[in-house]
């Protein structure tokens, strides 16, 4: 009997100390940690690429990036929401930092037939040390997979698995080059649907676990012959963020676009090859993975209908 006690007590002790490195951990990630996104900007007149980049995410990302002395070059699809971010971004830029270089490029992520050779070659020997694979989402509905056209599914993967992923191997090259003299930073924005079992949206959650899957074994493949390679690959889940394509007020679990791009920049250069960069999306993310799956499912279930309810309403 002794012995059985001390061996509960040895095994609670290690649960104990385990879970309390992981609290010490997240504090110090999220609270403690000085920055590093300044790594990447260096070398002469360094640019970041971000996909997805006229509303949400993309374009917080893109304010924050701008403001701290980085040029850009921005994808969308409508030219005129494009420029509309640009002179955004100018005018902004003109009182914080004076006027970068700012490019742009059109592409429907959702289509086929992409030349991103030629989009790589347009950018061809420009220093760009960060590329934010934004580009993605899904237009949620009550409708079961069978229901998705064949037509619809594969605008899904377009969007959010295969634009990312041939636009990221065509810059390889280049970013590979940039990487013999310095850090280069690669991210794949994912979503917390990626990470557990999602009704409705089926497709969309499977393309951001590929997103997480693809992250890791590119940046595995940069290190296969060279393991001191400076070109790394980041996988960031994001929950529910207040944009065009995310309906809801702002709260403590929903932050603005803007301030979800300036948490996910706090990440860069951190090391960390999967990040929440936002703690209470961390939090959730920690939480559900705990539940019993009868809960998990109510919970999903209950907030799938919420955001439909919110789009019924949009339209």
């Amino acid at each position: 009997m002794v012995e059985l006690i001390s061996i509960l007590a040895f095994v609670g002790g290690f649960v104990v100390l385990s879970q309390l490195k992981s609290i010490l951990a997240a504090i110090w990630f999220y609270f403690l940690r000085p920055t590093s996104w300044q790594i990447y900007l260096r070398g002469p007149a360094p640019y970041a690429l971000i996909t997805g980049a006229t509303d949400g995410i993309g374009k917080g990302i893109a304010k924050d990036l701008y403001c701290k002395g980085f040029n850009l070059i921005l994808h969308g699809r409508n030219e005129g929401k494009m420029s509309k971010v640009v002179e955004e971004l100018k005018a902004l830029g003109g009182k914080l930092r004076g006027e970068g270089d700012i490019r742009v490029f059109l592409a429907d992520a959702k289509e086929d037939g992409h030349d991103f050779a030629a989009i790589a070659k347009k950018y061809e020997g420009l220093n760009i040390t960060i590329l934010v694979n934004n580009v993605g989402g899904i237009a949620p509905r009550d409708a079961s997979f069978d229901m998705w056209t064949e037509k619809e599914h594969t605008e899904i993967l377009h969007w959010n698995v295969l634009f990312p992923t041939f636009l990221t191997r065509a810059l390889l090259p280049n970013l590979r080059k940039t990487a013999q003299k310095q850090p280069v930073l690669v991210v794949f924005i994912g979503s917390l649907a990626g990470s557990t079992t999602m009704p409705r949206i089926t497709m969309y959650s499977a393309s951001k676990s590929f997103l997480s899957r693809l992250s890791g074994n590119l940046h595995a493949d940069e290190r296969f012959h060279d393991t001191n390679s400076n070109l790394s690959f980041m996988y960031l889940v994001a929950g529910e963020v207040n944009s065009g394509s995310m309906l809801g007020p702002v709260n403590w679990k929903t932050p603005a676009a803007d301030d979800f791009g300036k948490m996910v920049v706090h990440t860069f250069g951190s090391g960390k090859r999967i990040v929440e960069p936002y703690i209470v999306h961390a939090l959730l993310l920690k939480l559900t993975s705990c539940l019993p799956q009868s809960l998990m499912t109510a919970f999903v279930n209950k907030e799938l209908k919420r955001q439909f309810e919110l789009e019924a309403k949009k339209a």
